[in-house]
């Protein structure tokens, strides 16, 4: 579901909430597994040499040990948002099935104790910190105006840039956003939107095999919840064993 390298290590993650530290170009070495998260692991990205963080379907941000994959620290986002049920309702009704998990993360190149996040459904960019001392705490959140005053408009990445600029997409336009910090005291914080960019718009688009028109949702996070998968799965071999049994009772009483 995602790879993340740093100086002879990859790390990757998988569907089956495994977070794997190989070490790199020998891929089949594998240095430690970490593990913790209780579903799909979306997201990884690295501190430093030695650790690294992962987002998930569970909701948490984990900071791991790379080296033994031993869990440093857990922050779940959605605790971030108890006073918004409305939009926590809104997020629940998306075919994801659940409303906290981690789309996107980006760690701040100019100061590794920080980070931001975002919740597929929910309108908020999380800032992070405590990343350096294994306490990791939502220092603060802000939200994009446009995907706070549009019902088509959800964040669907974000990233730190060198300038410590933070870039946020969204799925309506302008799709592409910027924004500075304004002092880097964390009881002084604010985020000012400071450039945007409007590239093509994907609403215009359709897909080269099915003609339906481009749009960005949350189907593709459907696919990754295994339990409901193999839920499913064995909904329909028990009904197939049914139907096989209910056939054979058939051919019994012809005889």
């Amino acid at each position: 579901t995602d790879i993340a390298m740093r100086k002879g290590l990859i790390a990757s993650s998988d569907r089956d909430n495994r977070v794997r530290v190989s070490k790199f170009p020998n891929t089949c070495d594998i240095q430690s597994f970490c593990l913790g998260h209780t579903a799909f692991v979306t997201r990884l990205a690295w501190i430093d040499d030695k650790r690294l963080v992962s987002g998930g379907g569970d909701g948490f941000l984990r900071l791991w040990q790379a080296e033994t994959g031993v869990e440093l620290a857990a922050l779940h986002l959605g605790n971030c948002i108890a006073n918004h049920e409305v939009r926590r309702e809104r997020a629940m009704t998306t075919s994801v099935g659940s409303p906290d998990v981690v789309i996107a993360l980006s760690v701040n190149p100019e100061n590794p104790d920080m980070l931001v996040a975002i919740l597929y459904g929910h309108p908020f960019v999380f800032v992070v910190t405590g990343l350096s001392s294994a306490n990791l705490c939502c220092e603060r959140r802000f939200t994009v105006d446009e995907a706070e005053d549009s019902d088509t408009g959800q964040l669907t990445g974000v990233a730190f840039d060198n300038r410590q600029y933070i870039w946020i997409s969204t799925s309506s336009s302008p799709s592409i956003s910027a924004y500075k910090m304004e002092s880097n005291k964390s009881e002084s914080r604010k985020y000012v939107m400071v450039e945007t960019i409007a590239p093509t718009d994907c609403r215009g688009l359709v897909h080269p095999r099915t003609d339906k028109p481009c749009q960005i949702t949350g189907d593709w996070l459907v696919g990754l919840r295994k339990k409901e998968i193999i839920e499913g799965w064995k909904g329909k071999k028990r009904r197939r064993v049914e139907v096989e049994d209910d056939v054979a009772d058939g051919s019994c009483d012809e005889n």
